[in-house]
């Protein structure tokens, strides 16, 4: 059967926000053997629904959840259908659920693919979880310097990032970017500490620079062939719904901006630069601290009040504004 030679071995990209993660699924999803829809909590909905491998929950009630999402919507998977391909497992377990949605996808918008996957940013929680319930997952970590991943936050004006599981950076701060680079970029190590785990890392920088040369890479651990047109990604607009390509996702619409690397040089003060310095974790973008320790105590009080009055600042305008 098809669907069982395909349905167990995903490509799952994770990255820290703003690190280049959409353009990489509409590379990916434009080649004509793999498809990925845009951002949508699958994992996040089903992980937290079923606690165990069945938590004694039903089709009925497990579809009423998921379509209460507004992002599960987007995947525009007909309501009757999933409910039928769920009910039709013997046991509802999370490997069957997630695989059967994934697979209604395939088959309702690209029915020649043979594989699946996903681009979540907040699958970056649920690593462990995912490498559990699918081992022959396919990784693909893409991280970018930290620096330019502060100036993309400001450009699109975010305040304030959650994940899954409710850590809150302050994101605009140096020091709180620097901490959710440091959660995602530890989350990703920690799972390669599995010795069997699929995984492979890239840079974002490497990729817009040389990105035949990137993705050959890519597709030869993915195990299919190249295709010269993934690289029209940019040419078709509507594999991102619209308003969320236009407020966070507008470069998309473009090719591929080689010169989009060290914007910090020119967008970000010195004293951003040394805040980043100094909170980053190890890295392989070559950047050291030269702060003391005495130094970052007094800086990392001075981000927490900043914390504080922020998010009390966000929480009234939100209250205002609703």
């Amino acid at each position: 059967m098809r669907s069982s030679q395909i349905k167990d071995k995903p490509i799952i990209i994770i990255g820290c926000p703003r690190s280049g993660t959409t353009m990489l699924r509409l590379l990916l999803s434009n080649h004509s053997k793999i498809i990925i829809p845009h951002e949508v909590p699958v994992f996040e909905i089903i992980y937290n629904a079923i606690r165990g491998d069945n938590d004694n929950i039903t089709a009925n009630s497990l579809i009423e959840l998921l379509y209460k999402d507004k992002l599960f919507c987007d995947l525009e998977i007909k309501k009757n259908l999933l409910l039928e391909r769920i009910s039709s497992h013997s046991e509802l377990n999370k490997k069957e659920i997630i695989s059967s949605i994934y697979l209604l996808y395939l088959e309702m918008h690209k029915p020649n693919a043979l594989i699946w996957g996903d681009k979540t940013i907040g699958n970056i929680d649920f690593l462990e979880n995912i490498y559990n319930t699918f081992p022959e997952s396919r990784f693909i970590y893409l991280m970018r310097d930290p620096r330019d991943v502060l100036v993309s936050i400001r450009n699109v004006k975010w305040k304030f990032y959650k994940t899954p599981k409710s850590k809150i950076y302050h994101v605009d701060n140096p020091i709180g970017l620097a901490g959710l680079w440091n959660y995602c970029y530890g989350a990703i190590h920690k799972l390669l500490e599995k010795t069997d785990v699929k995984c492979h890392i890239l840079k974002y920088e490497d990729l817009i620079k040389s990105p035949k040369d990137e993705m050959n890479e890519v597709f030869k651990f993915i195990g299919v062939e190249s295709e010269e047109s993934v690289f029209d990604f940019h040419k078709d607009t509507s594999s991102i719904p619209e308003k969320r390509r236009l407020k966070n996702h507008i470069n998309t619409s473009k090719p591929i901006m080689n010169n989009n690397a060290e914007k910090y040089k020119t967008h970000l003060t010195q004293n951003d630069l040394k805040l980043i310095e100094a909170f980053i974790d190890k890295n392989s973008y070559g950047i050291e601290s030269s702060k003391s320790e005495a130094g970052k105590v007094v800086n990392y009080l001075q981000y927490k009040t900043s914390y504080v009055l922020n998010r009390i600042s966000f929480a009234i305008i939100n209250r205002v504004s609703s």
